[in-house]
C-alpha cells in the first residue's frame, strides 16, 4: 500500500500499535462482513469534514442488513484525540492526499469484491462522486456533498488560508465525534475538492 501523509485508516486492516492509543475509539475505522453476501459486493462509506466513519455507520448498518458488506476508513487527518494532533495532522492534508487514500481503500475492495459501490457524506460525498467519475466504483450515493461552500467559507478560505489557523465551530446538539474546530488549511483542500468534484 502507497504511504500516505497523514496516514488514512483502512477499514480492512487493523490500526497500526503506533496509532491505536491516539485515536477516537468512534473516530476508528469499521468493516461489516456478511458471511451470506452472495453478490459479493461491498460498499465503501466516507464521512465529511473534521468528521468521523461514526457518522456514516447509520447507512452501513442499513446496507448490512441488506445482505451487503460495508467498509469505513477514517480519512486522513481525522479522528485523533488530543487537540495538539488533531491541529497538527489535519493542516497537512491536501486535496490529492484525501483522494488517494479513497483509491487505496476502493483497491483493497477490488482485491475481495466484484462489486465495489461509495457512499459519502459531505466531503465523502464529494470525494466519492469524484471516484464515481473515474471509473473506480460500480455505484454511487451521496448525501448533501460537499460540491459547493457558502459564500461565507469561500470568502474566508480566500481570506485565511494562506495562515495555519484553527476556528472554533459550534457543537452539535447530538452525539457526533467530530473536531470542535475549523482549520484554515485545510478548508482549502475541502474547497478544492469541491471543485474537483
Amino acid at each position: 500500500m502507497l504511504l500516505i501523509d497523514p496516514p488514512y485508516f483502512s477499514g480492512f486492516e487493523a490500526i497500526p500499535l503506533e496509532y491505536q492509543d491516539k485515536l477516537w475509539l468512534d473516530a476508528l475505522p469499521w468493516y461489516y462482513k456478511n458471511e451470506q453476501n452472495q453478490a459479493n459486493a461491498v460498499v465503501i462509506c466516507l464521512h465529511g469534514f473534521t468528521a468521523t466513519p461514526y457518522e456514516v455507520r447509520p447507512v452501513g448498518r442499513a446496507c448490512f442488513k441488506l445482505g451487503i458488506d460495508v467498509v469505513a476508513p477514517l480519512l486522513p487527518g481525522h479522528g485523533y484525540s488530543l487537540f495538539i494532533e488533531q491541529r497538527r495532522e489535519f493542516s497537512k492534508i491536501t486535496k490529492d492526499i484525501m483522494l488517494e487514500a479513497v483509491r487505496q481503500e476502493i483497491i483493497q475492495a477490488r482485491k475481495h469484491y466484484d462489486f465495489v459501490g461509495i457512499f459519502g457524506h459531505s466531503m465523502g460525498g464529494a470525494i466519492a462522486l469524484t471516484m464515481a467519475s473515474e471509473g473506480l466504483v460500480d455505484a454511487c450515493t451521496v448525501t448533501a456533498p460537499a460540491i459547493q461552500l457558502p459564500l461565507r467559507a469561500e470568502i474566508l478560505i480566500g481570506l485565511l488560508s494562506w495562515i495555519n489557523i484553527s476556528i472554533p465551530k459550534n457543537s452539535d446538539n447530538f452525539y457526533n465525534p467530530n473536531y470542535l474546530f475549523e482549520n484554515s488549511k485545510a478548508a482549502l483542500v475541502l474547497q478544492r475538492i469541491a471543485l474537483h468534484s
